[in-house]
Protein backbone atom coordinates (compact mmCIF):
# COMPACT_ATOMS: atom_id res chain seq x y z
CA UNK A 1 0.00 0.00 0.00
CA UNK A 2 1.14 3.47 -0.50
CA UNK A 3 2.12 6.14 2.02
CA UNK A 4 3.67 9.43 2.13
CA UNK A 5 7.46 9.76 2.83
CA UNK A 6 9.75 13.35 3.61
CA UNK A 7 12.23 12.99 0.45
CA UNK A 8 15.11 14.35 2.67
CA UNK A 9 16.50 17.32 2.02
CA UNK A 10 14.52 17.50 -1.25
CA UNK A 11 11.52 20.13 -0.42
CA UNK A 12 9.12 17.89 -1.58
CA UNK A 13 7.27 14.79 -0.74
CA UNK A 14 7.16 11.02 -2.21
CA UNK A 15 4.02 8.66 -2.41
CA UNK A 16 5.02 4.60 -3.02
CA UNK A 17 5.60 1.86 -0.82
CA UNK A 18 9.14 1.34 1.21
CA UNK A 19 10.50 -0.62 -1.44
CA UNK A 20 9.86 2.05 -3.94
CA UNK A 21 11.39 4.78 -1.36
CA UNK A 22 14.12 2.73 -0.79
CA UNK A 23 14.97 2.20 -4.86
CA UNK A 24 14.67 5.89 -5.14
CA UNK A 25 17.27 6.70 -3.19
CA UNK A 26 18.88 3.75 -4.22
CA UNK A 27 19.21 5.29 -7.90
CA UNK A 28 19.72 8.82 -6.75
CA UNK A 29 23.09 7.79 -4.52
CA UNK A 30 24.40 6.08 -7.52
CA UNK A 31 24.05 8.58 -10.06
CA UNK A 32 23.69 12.11 -10.84
CA UNK A 33 21.47 14.25 -12.86
CA UNK A 34 21.36 14.76 -16.21
CA UNK A 35 21.88 18.13 -15.70
CA UNK A 36 25.42 18.07 -14.27
CA UNK A 37 26.63 16.01 -16.87
CA UNK A 38 28.77 17.59 -19.51
CA UNK A 39 25.76 17.95 -22.09
CA UNK A 40 22.72 20.43 -23.40
CA UNK A 41 19.17 19.33 -23.81
CA UNK A 42 17.24 22.09 -26.51
CA UNK A 43 14.31 21.57 -28.00
CA UNK A 44 12.90 21.12 -31.13
CA UNK A 45 12.28 23.80 -33.63
CA UNK A 46 8.68 25.95 -33.06
CA UNK A 47 7.94 27.30 -36.94
CA UNK A 48 4.64 28.35 -35.65
CA UNK A 49 3.46 26.66 -39.05
CA UNK A 50 4.56 23.21 -39.53
CA UNK A 51 2.69 22.78 -42.91
CA UNK A 52 4.76 25.72 -44.70
CA UNK A 53 7.87 25.54 -43.24
CA UNK A 54 7.95 21.52 -43.50
CA UNK A 55 7.92 20.02 -46.52
CA UNK A 56 8.25 16.53 -48.33
CA UNK A 57 11.06 15.45 -50.67
CA UNK A 58 9.06 16.22 -53.82
CA UNK A 59 9.09 19.86 -52.88
CA UNK A 60 12.35 19.91 -51.69
CA UNK A 61 13.29 18.93 -55.09
CA UNK A 62 11.56 21.34 -57.16
CA UNK A 63 12.39 24.40 -55.05
CA UNK A 64 16.46 23.12 -55.54
CA UNK A 65 15.44 22.43 -59.66
CA UNK A 66 14.35 26.12 -59.34
CA UNK A 67 17.21 27.16 -57.61
CA UNK A 68 19.79 25.47 -56.34
CA UNK A 69 20.83 27.88 -53.16
CA UNK A 70 17.47 26.49 -52.00
CA UNK A 71 19.23 23.28 -51.15
CA UNK A 72 21.59 25.73 -48.21
CA UNK A 73 18.50 26.55 -45.98
CA UNK A 74 16.16 22.63 -46.05
CA UNK A 75 17.16 20.26 -43.85
CA UNK A 76 15.89 16.48 -43.09
CA UNK A 77 13.74 16.82 -40.19
CA UNK A 78 12.56 14.13 -37.72
CA UNK A 79 8.95 14.81 -35.97
CA UNK A 80 8.20 13.08 -32.73
CA UNK A 81 6.77 9.73 -34.34
CA UNK A 82 9.82 9.22 -36.08
CA UNK A 83 11.98 8.71 -33.41
CA UNK A 84 11.83 5.03 -32.14
CA UNK A 85 14.06 2.89 -29.15
CA UNK A 86 17.54 3.76 -30.49
CA UNK A 87 16.98 4.45 -33.97
CA UNK A 88 14.56 6.46 -35.60
CA UNK A 89 12.39 6.03 -39.44
CA UNK A 90 13.14 9.02 -41.53
CA UNK A 91 10.02 9.99 -43.07
CA UNK A 92 11.56 12.02 -46.33
CA UNK A 93 10.62 15.31 -44.28
CA UNK A 94 12.50 18.44 -44.57
CA UNK A 95 12.47 21.74 -42.84
CA UNK A 96 13.11 25.07 -44.47
CA UNK A 97 16.01 26.77 -41.90
CA UNK A 98 14.91 30.42 -42.39
CA UNK A 99 15.89 30.67 -38.30
CA UNK A 100 15.70 34.33 -37.04
CA UNK A 101 19.41 33.87 -35.72
CA UNK A 102 20.68 33.61 -39.56
CA UNK A 103 19.66 36.87 -40.38
CA UNK A 104 19.10 36.03 -43.59
CA UNK A 105 17.91 38.08 -46.46
CA UNK A 106 15.08 35.98 -48.22
CA UNK A 107 15.19 37.36 -51.40
CA UNK A 108 18.40 35.21 -51.97
CA UNK A 109 16.52 32.37 -52.05
CA UNK A 110 13.73 33.32 -54.41
CA UNK A 111 12.69 29.93 -54.53
CA UNK A 112 11.84 29.38 -51.28
CA UNK A 113 10.36 33.09 -51.43
CA UNK A 114 8.19 32.49 -53.73
CA UNK A 115 6.93 28.78 -51.66
CA UNK A 116 6.39 30.59 -48.65
CA UNK A 117 4.32 33.72 -50.09
CA UNK A 118 1.58 30.91 -51.61
CA UNK A 119 0.59 30.39 -48.23
CA UNK A 120 -0.21 34.17 -47.60
CA UNK A 121 2.47 36.64 -46.53
CA UNK A 122 -0.40 37.71 -43.72
CA UNK A 123 -0.84 34.42 -42.22
CA UNK A 124 3.00 33.82 -42.33
CA UNK A 125 3.36 37.28 -40.31
CA UNK A 126 4.17 37.34 -36.86
CA UNK A 127 1.95 39.60 -35.37
CA UNK A 128 -1.32 37.46 -33.51
CA UNK A 129 -3.43 39.44 -35.62
CA UNK A 130 -7.01 37.56 -36.23
CA UNK A 131 -7.52 38.24 -40.54
CA UNK A 132 -10.54 38.60 -42.64
CA UNK A 133 -11.33 35.19 -43.01
CA UNK A 134 -11.17 34.54 -39.02
CA UNK A 135 -7.91 32.78 -39.20
CA UNK A 136 -4.58 34.34 -37.41
CA UNK A 137 -1.26 34.71 -37.88
CA UNK A 138 1.61 33.77 -35.97
CA UNK A 139 2.08 34.71 -32.92
CA UNK A 140 3.63 37.65 -31.93
CA UNK A 141 7.62 38.07 -32.09
CA UNK A 142 10.03 40.16 -33.39
CA UNK A 143 10.93 38.13 -36.11
CA UNK A 144 10.21 38.41 -40.07
CA UNK A 145 7.14 36.90 -41.80
CA UNK A 146 9.61 34.20 -43.54
CA UNK A 147 11.52 33.42 -40.19
CA UNK A 148 11.04 30.51 -37.78
CA UNK A 149 8.93 31.74 -34.88
CA UNK A 150 11.98 30.60 -32.33
CA UNK A 151 15.58 32.62 -32.88
CA UNK A 152 17.30 28.67 -32.52
CA UNK A 153 20.43 30.26 -31.81
CA UNK A 154 21.86 26.88 -31.02
CA UNK A 155 20.97 25.60 -34.22
CA UNK A 156 24.63 24.46 -34.85
CA UNK A 157 23.61 21.66 -32.31
CA UNK A 158 21.40 19.71 -34.60
CA UNK A 159 24.58 19.04 -36.67
CA UNK A 160 26.53 17.48 -34.17
CA UNK A 161 26.53 13.76 -32.81
CA UNK A 162 23.45 13.60 -30.72
CA UNK A 163 20.55 11.77 -29.03
CA UNK A 164 17.61 12.78 -30.17
CA UNK A 165 14.07 11.87 -28.34
CA UNK A 166 10.37 12.15 -28.08
CA UNK A 167 8.32 14.72 -26.03
CA UNK A 168 5.09 12.06 -25.56
CA UNK A 169 6.10 8.24 -25.45
CA UNK A 170 4.57 5.43 -23.60
CA UNK A 171 8.19 4.41 -22.81
CA UNK A 172 11.61 5.93 -23.50
CA UNK A 173 12.61 6.32 -26.77
CA UNK A 174 15.99 7.94 -27.28
CA UNK A 175 18.33 7.53 -30.54
CA UNK A 176 21.42 8.19 -31.41
CA UNK A 177 22.46 10.90 -34.72
CA UNK A 178 25.54 9.73 -34.83
CA UNK A 179 26.44 11.93 -37.83
CA UNK A 180 24.23 15.01 -36.55
CA UNK A 181 22.00 14.12 -39.98
CA UNK A 182 19.06 15.35 -38.73
CA UNK A 183 17.16 18.24 -37.55
CA UNK A 184 14.46 17.77 -34.69
CA UNK A 185 10.55 19.12 -34.93
CA UNK A 186 9.15 20.80 -31.89
CA UNK A 187 8.00 17.22 -30.88
CA UNK A 188 10.80 16.45 -29.75
CA UNK A 189 14.06 17.53 -27.85
CA UNK A 190 18.18 16.82 -28.61
CA UNK A 191 20.93 16.15 -26.58
CA UNK A 192 24.59 17.27 -27.31
CA UNK A 193 27.32 16.43 -25.14
CA UNK A 194 29.63 13.61 -24.15
CA UNK A 195 29.51 10.06 -23.93
CA UNK A 196 26.31 9.78 -26.09
CA UNK A 197 25.86 6.27 -26.80
CA UNK A 198 26.42 5.51 -22.90
CA UNK A 199 23.49 7.78 -22.32
CA UNK A 200 20.85 6.54 -24.92
CA UNK A 201 21.37 2.60 -23.39
CA UNK A 202 20.71 4.02 -19.73
CA UNK A 203 18.37 6.46 -20.46
CA UNK A 204 16.46 3.24 -22.67
CA UNK A 205 16.82 1.08 -20.23
CA UNK A 206 14.26 -0.82 -17.81
CA UNK A 207 15.14 1.04 -14.94
CA UNK A 208 14.93 4.01 -16.36
CA UNK A 209 11.98 3.72 -17.96
CA UNK A 210 10.73 2.57 -14.40
CA UNK A 211 12.37 5.41 -12.26
CA UNK A 212 11.13 8.35 -14.71
CA UNK A 213 7.39 7.21 -14.47
CA UNK A 214 7.45 6.49 -10.71
CA UNK A 215 9.15 9.62 -9.69
CA UNK A 216 10.16 12.23 -12.09
CA UNK A 217 8.11 12.38 -14.93
CA UNK A 218 4.63 14.22 -16.05
CA UNK A 219 2.17 11.82 -17.50
CA UNK A 220 -0.58 12.34 -20.15
CA UNK A 221 -3.47 10.34 -19.59
CA UNK A 222 -2.89 6.58 -19.01
CA UNK A 223 -0.17 5.75 -20.47
CA UNK A 224 1.12 8.41 -22.26
CA UNK A 225 4.60 10.22 -20.84
CA UNK A 226 5.80 13.48 -21.09
CA UNK A 227 9.87 13.62 -21.51
CA UNK A 228 10.07 17.37 -20.73
CA UNK A 229 13.54 18.58 -20.92
CA UNK A 230 13.24 20.31 -17.31
CA UNK A 231 11.76 16.52 -16.06
CA UNK A 232 14.65 14.97 -18.12
CA UNK A 233 17.25 16.78 -16.43
CA UNK A 234 16.69 15.23 -13.11
CA UNK A 235 17.14 11.74 -14.35
CA UNK A 236 20.48 10.45 -12.13
CA UNK A 237 22.53 9.11 -13.99
CA UNK A 238 25.17 6.15 -13.05
CA UNK A 239 28.43 8.03 -11.45
CA UNK A 240 31.50 6.42 -13.48
CA UNK A 241 34.06 7.15 -10.80
CA UNK A 242 36.04 3.30 -10.29
CA UNK A 243 37.78 1.50 -13.02
CA UNK A 244 35.32 -1.03 -12.78
CA UNK A 245 32.29 1.36 -13.47
CA UNK A 246 34.23 2.67 -16.66
CA UNK A 247 34.51 -0.67 -17.71
CA UNK A 248 30.81 -1.48 -17.30
CA UNK A 249 29.74 1.80 -18.95
CA UNK A 250 32.53 0.55 -21.97
CA UNK A 251 30.49 -2.61 -22.69
CA UNK A 252 27.77 -0.91 -22.88
CA UNK A 253 29.01 1.47 -25.56
CA UNK A 254 29.75 -1.77 -27.46
CA UNK A 255 26.40 -3.40 -27.59
CA UNK A 256 25.15 -0.09 -28.34
CA UNK A 257 26.99 -0.42 -31.53
CA UNK A 258 26.18 -3.42 -31.93
CA UNK A 259 22.31 -2.51 -31.47
CA UNK A 260 22.36 0.30 -33.53
CA UNK A 261 24.08 -2.32 -37.00
CA UNK A 262 20.83 -4.21 -36.11
CA UNK A 263 18.52 -1.72 -35.99
CA UNK A 264 19.89 -0.49 -40.01
CA UNK A 265 18.79 -4.04 -40.99
CA UNK A 266 15.38 -4.33 -39.05
CA UNK A 267 17.22 -6.85 -36.76
CA UNK A 268 16.30 -8.28 -33.18
CA UNK A 269 17.97 -6.34 -30.48
CA UNK A 270 15.92 -7.49 -27.32
CA UNK A 271 18.93 -9.63 -25.83
CA UNK A 272 21.37 -7.37 -26.48
CA UNK A 273 19.06 -4.74 -24.74
CA UNK A 274 18.58 -7.57 -22.06
CA UNK A 275 22.15 -7.58 -21.53
CA UNK A 276 22.56 -3.84 -21.77
CA UNK A 277 19.44 -3.67 -18.32
CA UNK A 278 21.37 -6.36 -16.43
CA UNK A 279 24.59 -3.94 -16.83
CA UNK A 280 22.64 -1.00 -15.70
CA UNK A 281 21.48 -2.65 -12.59
CA UNK A 282 24.86 -3.32 -11.12
CA UNK A 283 25.80 0.50 -12.07
CA UNK A 284 23.21 1.53 -9.71
CA UNK A 285 23.97 -1.69 -7.08
CA UNK A 286 20.45 -2.84 -7.03
CA UNK A 287 19.74 -6.04 -5.16
CA UNK A 288 17.96 -8.79 -6.42
CA UNK A 289 14.58 -7.41 -4.98
CA UNK A 290 14.71 -4.11 -6.23
CA UNK A 291 15.25 -5.87 -9.86
CA UNK A 292 12.25 -7.95 -9.45
CA UNK A 293 10.30 -4.71 -8.00
CA UNK A 294 11.24 -2.96 -11.42
CA UNK A 295 10.71 -5.98 -14.17
CA UNK A 296 7.33 -6.78 -12.19
CA UNK A 297 6.24 -3.23 -12.80
CA UNK A 298 7.21 -3.19 -16.46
Amino acid sequence: SSQVFDRSGKGGWFIGSEVEFALKKKIEQNGKPLKDWDVKINYGIKTGLNEAFIIDEQKKNELIAKDSKSADIIKPILRGRDIKRYSFKFADLYIITTFPVLKLNIDDYPAVRDYLLDFGKERLEQTGKTLVDGTKSRKKTGNKWFETQDQIGYYKEFEKEKVVYSEITQSSCFAYDKNGDFFVSNAGYLLTGERLKFLTAVLNSKLINFAYKKFYCTTLGENGIRWLAQHVCEIPIPILDTPEKCEIAGQIEVLVEEILELKKENGETNSLESQIDKLVFELYDLSEEEIKVILESI
